[in-house]
């Protein structure tokens, strides 16, 4: 893989890209389940990210996978036709990966972000008054139940069915480099274990990690690189992408 170190046979590169942004929900942030199609800017946004691999990732798989949601599926569709028209000898495909999609929080889909957040909030208060915001609690727990959601799905759920995606994707593309098109939860699920595993997670100053809050979700578009190696013991680790141009996200956001 040119841009993050050349592959072994054994390792397979998954480039992770968060969808573009979506038609408006009225009165909600929060989309999860829901599934709205791309915003005109997001189909913006999803061409300009295949101007990206074009010019970054030349030696992607021409197989681009994204989850079974619209927003995903049709900001793959948009960086796809980019890729086309820069490689017309290779025949690009979008596959649809089951266990891709957003995190299930059912009736919390659409509420905005900030009452969303009011429900952390509510949630580390009762965790305080026992002392647990240790990180196992955090990743088999979420607030959900708390206020009466029956079976929300859990991050260490979420981890679950991401990492057999992965792995699955994985095993069908040894050594190569593979684009992903999924979600914030998704994105985020994969880069905290893998935070974890290495121990320096991104916590808020009152231990709770920050992507369980509206105000870090990630960038429409961005992009974040994972290395998959089934024959070692930590099997998804986050890597750093030296081709990732510095602001790419925000250069996204500001060209709308």
């Amino acid at each position: 893989m040119a841009a993050v170190g050349n592959s072994s046979s054994n390792v397979t590169y998954l480039l992770f890209a968060r969808h573009g942004k979506q038609e408006h929900i009225p009165g909600a942030i929060c989309g999860g389940d829901l599934d709205p199609s791309l915003h005109a800017d997001g189909k913006k946004e999803a061409e300009r990210l295949g101007v990206y691999l074009v010019d970054k990732h030349p030696d992607i798989s021409p197989t681009i996978y994204s989850s079974e949601m619209k927003r995903a599926n049709e900001t793959a569709e948009g960086a796809v036709e980019k890729c086309k028209v820069a490689f017309p000898e290779r025949e690009f495909q979008i596959v649809t990966k089951p266990g891709l999609e957003e995190i299930h929080h059912s009736w919390t889909e659409g509420i905005q972000g900030s009452a969303r957040n009011k429900i952390w909030e509510a949630f580390i208060d009762e965790a305080k008054k026992t002392g647990d915001l240790a990180p196992d609690f955090l990743w088999n727990t979420t607030p959900f139940q708390m206020v009466g959601v029956k079976d929300p799905e859990t991050y260490s759920s979420l981890w679950n069915r991401v990492s057999l995606a992965c792995l699955e994707i994985a095993k069908d593309h040894p050594g190569e480099k593979v684009v992903v098109v999924a979600h914030n939860a998704v994105i985020q699920v994969l880069k905290m274990n893998s935070e974890l595993k290495q121990g320096n997670p991104p916590l808020r100053s009152d231990g709770l990690y920050k992507m369980f809050f509206h105000s870090e979700l990630l960038k429409n578009c961005d992009t974040f690189v994972f290395a998959v190696d089934p024959s070692v013991q930590d099997q998804i680790r986050f890597v750093p992408d030296p081709s990732k141009e510095e602001g790419f996200a925000n250069r996204m956001q500001s060209q709308l």
